[in-house]
């Protein structure tokens, strides 16, 4: 007896945006396990910080402002760009989606190279003290997140230039952009706690 068909698959799309797809979930296990990195470096910096008698130790002069906070606005203006993109991207429109990766991935690289200059802006070597150290971790910590997803959207910048995207790449253009938020909001209580927390 031959099998009734009663319904197919064949319209359904190959594929999907956000929770749908499974490099969402991928991006998403990447950040939890980024989250629980920075979540035990911010409790060692605790730890260390209720441990000392002083912070930073004496003769220990505070972190500079300008270089952070020069990155937190480049960091809050890198939105536009990675929203710019995956919006277009939705939309399948490969000149736009294009333009917002350039962007993102310019404004990214001048993230990484200002993140330099926070280094020096903590006015101490990592191996001077514990302060030192954990302040470094915290920074170095951050910055290979930002490194790894600004490779990523270079990466994709150079495909929707080259060649015309296909559904899957405009998927992983929102997931690109998914996890850059994720760099964006866990650097703001970063920014708060290395840089203006051993002022209080």
């Amino acid at each position: 007896m031959k099998p009734k068909v009663v319904a197919t698959v064949d319209s359904l799309p190959t594929e999907v945006f956000g929770s749908g797809n499974i490099t969402w979930w991928a991006a998403l296990g990447g950040e939890i396990i980024e989250g629980f990195v920075l979540v035990l470096a911010v409790f060692a910096y605790f730890y260390l910080r209720h441990e000392a008698p002083d912070w930073p130790p004496l003769h220990t002069p505070l972190p500079s402002l300008r270089a952070p906070t020069i990155n937190l606005i480049l960091m809050a203006v890198s939105i536009l760009p990675a929203w710019w993109a995956a919006r277009a991207a939705r939309n399948e429109d490969r000149f736009n989606t294009a333009i917002g990766l350039v962007l993102h991935t310019l404004i990214g690289t001048a993230i990484l190279v200002v993140r330099y200059y926070e280094c020096r802006a903590l006015n101490v070597r990592w191996d001077t003290n514990a302060y030192g150290s954990i302040a470094w971790a915290l920074l170095f910590s951050h910055g290979y997140m930002a490194l790894f997803d600004v490779f990523d959207t270079a990466g994709l910048a150079i495909l929707c230039l080259r060649l015309e995207p296909e559904q899957q790449h405009y998927a992983d253009v929102g997931d690109n952009s998914f996890f850059w938020y994720f760099v964006l909001t866990t650097w703001i209580p970063l920014y708060v706690l290395v840089f203006l927390s051993p002022r209080m």
